[in-house]
């Protein structure tokens, strides 16, 4: 068998797409998708050149992660002016993108109703005056200007009743009687409605002058921005059982450099708490632990686990405090089972958690609800992957991550980062024992960390002083009209303020601005005031309703471009017109929709054929918010329009990532049936180009084969077919190598020879078809550090929608060895490999660590139940994530740590004589099981 070895050095090439607008027509959408994610350009002219355009701008200014990795552009291909087509390309070259295009008819054959003025009754403005303080005696003056400059009323006494001020406004210069009506008490406050000449106009603000008051002025304080500490420090500390053992023993825990009494593996939060406050380097009250035990994780013995979140506050509020660490060698099952992780480092995050306790419950399904969507049903003891999928799918939920157990879990909004988000909520009706299910906000999101806070003081006066008190202490007395330098040294005289900063003048129009410098960034107590030397007085003018001009309904019809014929009707409050045809006068459609007994009239404008402008402008629903009309176009004539977006692969992604690119191997072609592989040093990652087994559908007439997805074949490439639940094509045959041939991104042909012609069918078959690379065998030495696959995640923070597994089969004969982690060396943190149904004899020697949070180094997809794995040591998961299941025949656990998925069948043997094994979900062992060790 030949041996093709990685070489990794092939040179980078970007991936290029030629997408092609056609059949254009007004109105027609035209998307790019890429991850289920799109960008649309609605045609503004019935013109390719005008789709190019738009969709180019479209795409560049696209702030979707994953258009970020490519670049549009428009291409003249033949000089003439015109562009023909455009180009989308990725940004950076050798990294995979993928996209597909659809477009949208622009409702040829329809007719659409849309409401492009809402109807709106009239509101006049109202303003309220007051007077702030408690006055004895004297006068003041209201100033308005109208349009033509301040004017001011006469003196008023400050225990004027309402007709007196509205007098005194009447006898302004511009205004005239009836202009204003005026509500209130005598003494105040007062409310002036404007009307006549002003009525539903947004007029200028009033305001008072109260220097010939008499009695007390007023000192008014409010805080405008609430202080606001950096985030806190939160940590998680998760305690599991093994499985087959019952846990019990002890576990400790350190904090810089100081370690706890010995804490019960189920002790309580209470319990945590205290021994960390017992902490010289924590102290009490300077940490808050909540949580507790989760729901029991299906299937096998995995009962017992424990979650707490570890916040740590007082003193150590706002801070980048160390990591706890754990030492559980005191438990029964060994060590590796307590441990500590950040969720949200001090001082630096703001974003929110929240933590969600189901209270144990012992059966039945639940729903997550966030912000009006709900999530589909999860069962009690759903895993935290599975539950952050669900919320995931919601359309208002990009990016959050779950930490914790089945059960018990936090939940953090990292693409709501800065926000304080809605809290979500449990449906928990379908649980059974789970007696008060809770969410609690760990940590509130927040705009900014490290917020000062801003009061402002307005002095309500024309003479004398006033002081200010800060947390008992308060400060000399202040001049009324005291500059803010003044002011701001007379509150840093106070021993508990070190620094503010304060401007403004005190006014009602500029009040003094004080922020808390120091302290600072934490809510500080609001200062108080006293205006019992203040002479004078004054007042305020607020607006209470903002004037709103009335407005009549507008509509606009609109037929569809491509319709060429017929009828259409429109209805209103659920009574129909009769027939209008779809190339009426506006004086058509008005009369149609006035002999409705619903409509007192309507104003129609618009050209024959529309679209139509229908004005709601009667007496009866004249200034109102109406119902819409309802169009139904069924009788209309119209194509269903023939607008496409046709794209090509010009370009292949390709360089020294990519599995498919010949120039990465040493035998200048990319693995094919029958090599042995062998990924024996360096740390080149192979990313793409990963899918190496496919279905495809046949087309006898053309000898071609199509598939769903872009795949990843290249000419000349040894590949076998198989069929399932059918035949394949009359001329292929299993078990028979094939050449592919004549390869482009959804189409290949097959040869019996390297270079031959295509190979003739004379059927399309029936079932299932698959096309496949079946190695010989595969060898990866742990000097091989690079990474093999995708994370989950995408480095950009979103899911990754590429292949992320090698997706590769192996020949049914020979031995069918799959040799991991070989040798000396690091290894390789993400090994990512799919062997379908194919039969496996596999054997891993160590990992390195795991590059995924809580995920094993190595996860692999294989359902046959006579595979085999031999684990010696390393990290590996078996049907590791949510919705996925795999089937071994044979499962050697020598030492490492082995995970089974939900879902996992062990179809012969589970033996185990050390190491770890874990499961996070339902699994079938059928055959026998030997623990020991």
């Amino acid at each position: 068998m030949p041996t093709n070895i990685l070489r990794g050095d092939a040179p980078a090439q970007a991936k290029v797409y030629h997408l092609t607008p056609a059949n254009v027509e007004i109105g027609d959408i035209f998307t790019v998708t890429i991850n289920g994610k799109s960008v649309s350009y609605t045609a503004a002219a019935a013109t390719a050149t005008d789709v190019i355009t738009g969709l180019v701008a479209a795409i560049n200014a696209s702030t979707i992660p994953e258009f970020g990795e490519i670049t549009a552009a428009a291409v003249d291909s033949d000089a003439d002016g015109v562009n023909d087509y455009l180009t989308v390309t990725a940004s950076t070259a050798g990294v995979e993108v993928v996209l597909t295009t659809s477009t949208t008819n622009s409702s040829g054959g329809n007719v659409s109703v849309v409401e492009t003025v809402t109807g709106v009754e009239g509101v006049n403005e109202r303003q309220k005056i007051e007077l702030i303080g408690s006055y004895s005696g004297g006068t003041f003056t209201i100033t308005w200007d109208a349009g033509s400059g301040d004017e001011t009323t006469g003196n008023i006494a400050y225990n004027a009743s309402a007709a007196t001020i509205q007098a005194a406004l009447e006898a302004l210069t511009t205004p005239t009687a009836g202009d204003f009506v005026v509500t209130g008490s005598a003494g105040g406050p007062w409310y002036v409605t404007f009307q006549g000449t002003y009525a539903e106009t947004n007029v200028n603000l009033m305001s008072v002058d109260g220097t010939n008051l008499t009695g007390g002025g007023s000192v008014d304080v409010e805080t405008t921005t609430p202080g606001a500490a950096s985030s806190n420090e939160v940590q998680y500390l998760l305690v599991q059982e093994l499985p087959s053992q019952t846990i019990s023993g002890t576990y400790t825990l350190t904090f810089d450099g100081e370690t706890t009494s010995s804490l019960a593996y189920d002790a309580s939060a209470a319990t945590i708490q205290s021994a960390l406050e017992a902490l010289g380097t924590i102290g009490s009250g300077n940490i808050s632990v909540t949580g507790g035990q989760g729901v029991p994780w299906a299937g096998g013995d995995f009962d017992d686990n424990w979650y707490f979140t570890l916040e740590f506050i007082g003193a150590l509020a706002g801070t980048n405090v160390s990591t706890i660490t754990a030492d559980d060698s005191g438990l029964t099952v060994g060590s590796g089972q307590v441990a500590v992780t950040a969720l949200l480092t001090g001082g630096v995050s703001t974003t929110e958690l929240q933590l969600i306790n189901l209270d144990t419950p012992t059966a039945g399904a639940y729903t997550l609800s966030y912000d009006g969507q709900t999530t589909g049903s999860l069962a009690y003891n759903a895993i935290p992957t599975t539950i952050e999928t669900a919320l995931e799918a919601l359309s208002n939920l990009s990016n959050v991550q779950i930490k914790g157990n089945a059960g018990i879990f936090t939940v953090r909004f990292d693409s709501d980062a800065g926000t304080n988000v809605a809290a979500i909520t449990i449906n928990s009706a379908g649980l059974t024992d789970a007696a008060s299910p809770s969410v609690t906000t760990v940590v509130e999101g927040a705009s900014a960390s490290g917020t000062d806070e801003v009061q402002t003081v307005t002095i309500y006066g024309t003479g004398g002083t006033f002081t200010l008190t800060f947390d008992g202490q308060t400060t000399v007395a202040t001049a009324w009209n005291a500059s803010a330098g003044t002011l701001e040294t007379n509150l840093e005289a106070l021993s508990n303020i070190t620094d503010v900063t304060v401007t403004g003048s005190g006014t009602p129009a500029d009040p003094y601005v004080v922020t808390f410098d120091d302290p600072g960034s934490q809510n500080v107590v609001e200062m108080t005031g006293d205006a019992s030397s203040l002479t004078g007085g004054g007042g305020q003018v607020t607006t209470i309703t903002n004037a709103v001009a009335s407005a009549d309904e507008q509509q606009t019809v609109t037929i569809g471009v491509a319709v060429t014929g017929g009828t259409f009707t429109l209805s209103f409050q659920e009574e129909e017109t009769a027939a209008i045809a779809y190339n009426a006068a506006a004086s058509a459609v008005e009369t149609a929709l006035e002999s409705l007994s619903t409509i007192d009239g309507v104003t129609v404008s618009g050209s024959a054929g529309g679209p139509w402008t229908v004005t709601f402008d009667s007496a009866l629903h004249s200034a109102t918010n109406v119902e819409l009309l309802v169009a139904d176009g069924t009788n209309l004539i119209g194509g269903a329009g023939t607008e496409t977006l046709s794209y090509t692969v010009n370009t292949v992604s390709l360089g020294h990532e990519h599995w498919n690119d010949p120039k990465n191997w040493t035998l200048g072609q990319v693995p094919e049936t029958g090599d042995d592989v062998i990924l024996e040093q360096g740390a080149t990652n192979l990313r793409y180009g990963l899918r190496q087994i496919q279905e495809f559908t046949a087309d006898n007439t053309t000898n071609t084969f199509t598939t769903a997805d872009e795949h990843y074949f290249v000419d000349d490439q040894k590949v076998r077919v198989s069929n399932s639940g059918g035949a394949l094509p009359t001329g292929l045959s299993a078990a028979t190598d094939y050449y592919i041939t004549a390869a482009t991104a959804f189409t290949f042909q097959l040869s019996t020879t390297r270079g031959g012609s295509a190979l003739s069918i004379t059927t399309d078959g029936t079932g299932t078809h698959t096309v496949a690379v079946e190695l010989a065998s595969l060898k990866q030495y742990s000097r091989y550090t690079g990474q093999i696959g995708l994370r989950q995640r995408n480095e950009n923070d979103y899911r990754e929608y590429r292949p992320r597994w090698l997706k590769i089969g192996l020949l049914s004969t020979g031995n069918k060895r799959v040799k991991l982690g070989l040798g000396e060396g690091s290894g390789s943190g993400l090994v990512r490999l799919d062997f379908d149904t194919y039969q496996v004899d596999g054997f891993l020697q160590d990992s390195s660590g795991g590059l995924e949070t809580e995920v094993p180094a190595v996860l692999i997809e294989n359902s046959n139940s006579s595979s085999m794995w031999d684990i010696q040591d390393g990290e590996v998961g078996f049907a590791f994530h949510a919705g996925t299941t795999g089937e071994l025949g044979t499962l050697t656990e020598r030492g490492g740590s082995v995970v089974l998925g939900d879902g996992m069948i062990v179809s012969t043997a589970l033996v185990r004589t050390a190491g770890e094994l874990l499961s996070i979900g339902e699994v079938t062992i059928n055959g026998t099981v030997e623990i020991s060790g």
